[in-house]
């Protein structure tokens, strides 16, 4: 089951949840070690006459209100420490320099890192969950994960400037879960066939379409039969690595059953590319496009394009 950002499996960024004292606004139980010290200069600048010192204060007592704020999901922790962290940069300026001994700083740099962790974990799972998606599901969560990845990447994105590392956190969240619940919601591939020849369109409903595919040679038959097309035939290189991607053709044939005579041709160039395999559900998600040339009947060539989603049958070897 997809794990959803609603419920973090926080011991990728090496915290338990379990083991941290429950605060009303830390969903992740990642703000404690921050909280914890904030609490204790909060108790060390107590009573204090320093001007300079007072100001702190103030900047930490209003840093733990911002902690302290109801949180239902990572995104309100990543923005309570995004607002605490803009007080708390003119109150303690020194602290936050690259190169500071700071052990502030060191809480915040390890804070957001762990936050981006969270993240690319998620992200991590939902990119794997694409194939099982309908082609517009696909499209819009690879839409939201680029989005997220380069929120993630920006230059930005750094202890230098952390309120601007905040926000391309809390950006990188928003996308991730966007993606997360398209993947949930999303119905799947819808089975379906299309194949176009020499630009037109034949008719779905008078197509009959097998996909036998043969794991262990690594072979993709795809099989079809239409009206005006006739027969359709097309087999990947022998020994290619079942997978998704670009792949070879070794044979392609197509019949053309038109009168008088039937015409045959045969592929002389083309690309076969599957976008989703699942060998268990035993469905597979594929386009293809190529170029054949008259063996019988005729010299002429045919442009052949079009998409199968849809069950497949396991042949077996030999």
């Amino acid at each position: 089951m997809h794990r959803s950002l609603k419920s973090l499996a926080l011991a990728a960024a090496g915290v338990l949840a379990t083991a941290l004292p429950a605060s009303a606004g830390d969903f992740s139980g990642l703000l404690e070690n921050l909280r914890g010290e904030l609490q204790a200069r909060e108790e060390a600048l107590a009573g204090t006459t320093d001007k300079v010192e007072k100001k702190q204060l103030k900047a930490v007592q209003k840093a733990l209100k911002s902690l302290d704020k109801p949180a239902d999901d990572l995104g309100d922790d990543i923005k309570a420490a995004g607002a605490a962290v803009k007080g708390l940069l003119k109150a303690f300026p020194g602290e936050f320099e690259p190169s500071a001994d700071s052990h502030l700083g060191s809480i915040y740099n390890t804070l957001f890192n762990a936050f981006s962790l969270l993240i690319e974990e998620d992200l991590d799972e939902v990119d794997g969950d694409l194939g099982g998606l309908s082609e517009k599901g696909r499209a819009k969560a690879e839409a939201s994960l680029a989005k997220a990845l380069a929120a993630l990447g920006d230059e930005d994105a750094d202890f230098g400037n952390l309120p601007a590392w905040a926000k391309l956190l809390a950006k990188a969240y928003k996308e991730a879960l966007k993606a997360q619940n398209i993947v949930e919601n999303d119905p799947g591939p819808t089975a379906g066939y299309s194949v176009s020849v020499d630009g037109k369109k034949l008719s779905p409903n008078k197509e009959t379409v097998v996909v036998s595919l043969n794991e262990l040679a690594g072979l993709l038959v795809f099989n079809a039969s239409e009206t005006k097309l006739g027969g359709f035939t097309v087999q990947l290189t022998p020994g290619s690595v079942l997978s998704t991607g670009e792949k070879g053709i070794s044979v392609a044939s197509v019949l053309k059953a038109e009168l008088p005579l039937p015409r045959s041709y045969a592929a002389s160039s083309g690309s076969f590319n599957v976008t989703a395999l699942d060998n268990a559900a035993n469905t597979i998600t594929f386009t293809f496009s190529f170029t054949a040339t008259g063996t019988a009947g005729t010299t002429g060539s045919v442009n052949v394009t079009g998409s199968y989603s849809g069950p497949f049958v396991s042949a077996s070897d030999g």
